[in-house]
């Protein structure tokens, strides 16, 4: 916040004086026959006093303001590193969306830590895949029109700490064509994210 404040060079002398011209309109110098002094007094006051609200108010705004607008979060907060998970199936949603995407997957076939599920009524067993952002995304090739719904895809990815949800972190995406993309967000520590994301800067699929 400190370094953020010195780059942009803002002059806190500058902005009381400002304020002070502002306040003042507002504050009034009326003229008062009886006890002037003690009027004058707490005009003084009540100037100094909305002075240092504003400019309270405003350090407040220039923190928001300068705050990095990333809201991804780090991957073992929420999800499992020790359970990978491959899930195919057919997109019937899909969020495009900052700071993440979501690819939402009829389950045809699922292979967990424990085994492979086959869904007998995949309407049932439906998805949430966590990807990137969709700059990030666009950015190694894959683009929202590459994927509507009903399109078949294999996910690879981790589920969430919390098994009993239906949500996993997405790794790569494979296309029935043998198309593979990295799905995950930059940054967050999932296992191999450093390598894949290299990888993807590197080129390869396009859609």
């Amino acid at each position: 916040m400190v370094t953020w404040l010195r780059q942009t060079q803002i002059s806190f002398h500058a902005l009381s004086l400002a304020l002070d011209a502002i306040i003042g309109n507002f504050a009034g110098y009326g003229v008062v026959y009886s006890g002037a002094v003690w009027h004058k007094r707490r005009d003084q006051s009540m100037r100094s006093y909305w002075k240092h609200g504003l400019l309270v108010a405003g350090l407040a705004l220039l923190a928001v303001y300068a705050a990095p607008a990333d809201g991804h979060h780090a991957f073992g907060a929420e999800f499992d590193a020790e359970a990978p998970i491959q899930i195919e199936g057919r997109v019937v949603r899909l969020e495009w969306v900052n700071p993440h995407s979501w690819i939402h997957l009829e389950v045809t076939k699922m292979v967990q830590v424990d085994g492979e599920v086959v869904p007998t009524n995949p309407s049932q067993e439906v998805w949430m895949v966590e990807g990137g952002t969709p700059n990030v995304l666009v950015r190694r090739g894959l683009r929202r029109e590459c994927i509507p719904v009903g399109t078949a895809l294999v996910v690879d990815g981790y589920q969430a700490k919390d098994h009993t949800l239906k949500r996993a972190n997405g790794r790569d995406v494979t296309f029935p064509d043998g198309r593979k993309f990295f799905m995950g967000s930059s940054g967050t520590g999932a296992p191999g994210e450093a390598a894949r994301a290299a990888d993807a800067r590197g080129g390869g699929a396009r859609c």
